[in-house]
């Protein structure tokens, strides 16, 4: 079916108003010699920017030269551990597969 413009406009309305609004984790990987991050500050710079929450590890951008400041400037919250996130967040995010916590 061929959508005029007014048509289209009024579907992309409805689709944003139901976007959800999300909880997004970022944790710190602990996986030897592993030093990506899931999420640069960019990154949360852009969920913030559509509405989203994004709760990052404490230090969790460090091997990838991210420092917590960043994250709180690009609109993070800063939390200890990924027992302070885990309750909190419906999405998280890593970059390897979980490991156990040494």
């Amino acid at each position: 079916m061929l959508m005029t413009f007014y048509d289209f406009i009024s579907v992309e309305r409805e689709k944003k108003e139901r976007e959800e609004i999300m909880i997004i984790g970022v944790l710190k990987d602990i996986k030897t010699k592993e030093n990506r991050v899931a999420m640069t500050p960019a990154g949360v710079e852009q969920m913030v920017a559509r509405g989203h929450t994004v709760c990052v590890e404490a230090c969790a951008g460090e091997g990838s030269g991210f420092t917590d400041q960043e994250y709180e400037k690009a609109g993070a919250a800063i939390l200890a551990a990924p027992k302070d996130i885990y309750p909190k967040c419906a999405m998280i995010m890593k970059v390897k597969e979980p490991l156990l916590r040494r």
